[in-house]
C-alpha cells in the first residue's frame, strides 16, 4: 500500500469512527450526510466481467485485481442482486464452486471445494477476510464517494449485497 493509500484509508476510518461518535449523541448523521451529498452524485462506471474474467471499470479506465476466491464471491453476490445473508451462504455452495472453479488457474479441484468449504462455514471468519480483500481492492482503485456501490455490503444480520445498478453490471461469461 502506497503512502497516499494508507493516507486515504486512515483519514476514511477517523471520519467513520467520528461518525458513529454523532451517532452515538443523538445527532442524525444519515440526514446530515445527505444533505451534504445532496448536489454531489458521484458518477457510477459500468463493471464487466469479461470473458477471461477480469473485473473492469471502463469509464474509471480501472481494473480490480482480486484472488480467484474473492473474485468468485464478488461474483456470486453481483449475480444475486437481493443479497446473501452470510449464515446462509452454504446454500450457495456448489454455484460459488463452478464459479471459483472458473475463475480459477488452479487444477487442483479438491483444495478448492476445501476452500469454498471454509469460506461458507459460519463457524469461520473467512467470509470476513474475503469480503476487507475485496473493499481492500475496490479502496486502491476508486475514489470513496462510489466505493460502497461496488463492495458487498449490509448491516449485521441482514443480506449482504453489491448495491450497484444492476443495468451497470455486464458479466460477458454466460456460463458464470
Amino acid at each position: 500500500m502506497t503512502s497516499l493509500e494508507h493516507q486515504k484509508a486512515l483519514l476514511f476510518e477517523e471520519i467513520s469512527d467520528r461518525v458513529n461518535k454523532l451517532n452515538d449523541m443523538g445527532i442524525d448523521v444519515d440526514n446530515f450526510l445527505k444533505s451534504l451529498m445532496k448536489n454531489s452524485k458521484p458518477n457510477l462506471s459500468r463493471i464487466i466481467i469479461t470473458k477471461d474474467h477480469r473485473i473492469v471499470l471502463p469509464a474509471y479506465n480501472k481494473e480490480i485485481k482480486l484472488y480467484p476466491l474473492s473474485k468468485a464471491l464478488f461474483i456470486l453476490y453481483l449475480k444475486h442482486e437481493e443479497g446473501i445473508h452470510f449464515k446462509m451462504l452454504s446454500n450457495y455452495r456448489k454455484e460459488l464452486e463452478d464459479i471459483y472453479i472458473k475463475v480459477s488457474l488452479r487444477t487442483d479441484v479438491l483444495t478448492m471445494q476445501r476452500s469454498v468449504n471454509s469460506l461458507v462455514n459460519p463457524l469461520n471468519n473467512s467470509i470476513n477476510e474475503c469480503c476487507s480483500r475485496i473493499k481492500a481492492a475496490f479502496i486502491n482503485e476508486l475514489d470513496y464517494s462510489v466505493i460502497n456501490q461496488y463492495i458487498i455490503t449490509g448491516t449485521r444480520g441482514e443480506k449482504k449485497r453489491v448495491l450497484l445498478d444492476r443495468s451497470l453490471v455486464l458479466i460477458e461469461d454466460k456460463n458464470l
